[in-house]
C-alpha cells in the first residue's frame, strides 16, 4: 500500500467510524531497517513518515499517528533511537512489537546481549510514548522498569 492509498484508506475509515461507533483510531506506517513489505527503503519509510504525521493533523481528533517499528529484530537500535527522537520531536507515541515469544527473548540475548525490556532500556527507549505489543516473556524486574517508565503495554485479543 502507499501513502496516498492508506490516505484514502484513512479517510474511509474515519467516516465509518464517525457514523457507526463515535470511536477513536491510532495508526502507524511501518518502519523497519530491511526493505518492507512494498519495497521502500528505510530513508524513505523515515520520509514517509515525516509527510503522514503531518497529514493525520488535518483528520478528525479520532484519529492519532503513532510510529509503528515492527520490532527489535527488523529495525536495528540506530533506526529506533532516531524512532525515540521522532517521536518526541512530534509528541506521537511508537507501537513496538516486543517479548512476544521465548524465541525472541533468546535471540535477543543472543544478538544483543539483554532481553528485549533490558534492550530497550540500554538504547533510551523506554518512556511514556512507547506502547508495546504483547509484552508476554518479562520478567517481575522487567515489568517495573516497563512501568517506572510509563511504558503501556497491550495485548491483541
Amino acid at each position: 500500500m502507499d501513502l496516498q492509498e492508506l490516505r484514502n484508506e484513512i479517510n474511509d475509515i474515519d467516516s465509518q467510524l464517525q457514523e457507526l461507533f463515535n470511536k477513536r483510531m491510532q495508526i502507524s506506517f511501518k518502519v523497519a531497517e530491511y526493505k518492507i513489505a512494498n519495497n521502500m527503503p528505510v530513508f524513505q519509510s523515515k520520509r514517509e513518515n515525516e509527510k503522514l504525521v503531518v497529514d493525520v493533523e488535518n483528520y478528525s481528533k479520532r484519529i492519532r499517528y503513532a510510529v509503528g517499528p515492527h520490532a527489535i529484530y527488523t529495525v536495528s537500535g540506530e533506526l529506533l533511537q532516531w524512532i525515540h527522537g521522532f517521536a518526541a520531536e512530534h509528541s506521537v507515541p511508537i507501537h513496538l512489537h516486543l517479548a512476544e515469544t521465548e524465541g525472541e527473548v533468546r535471540n535477543s540475548i543472543k544478538q544483543f546481549g539483554f532481553t528485549p525490556v533490558r534492550y530497550l532500556y540500554k538504547l533510551g527507549i523506554l518512556s511514556p510514548r512507547l506502547i508495546i505489543a504483547h509484552g508476554i516473556y518479562v520478567d517481575d524486574d522487567e515489568v517495573r522498569m516497563l512501568a517506572d517508565h510509563g511504558v503501556k503495554v497491550v495485548h491483541p485479543i
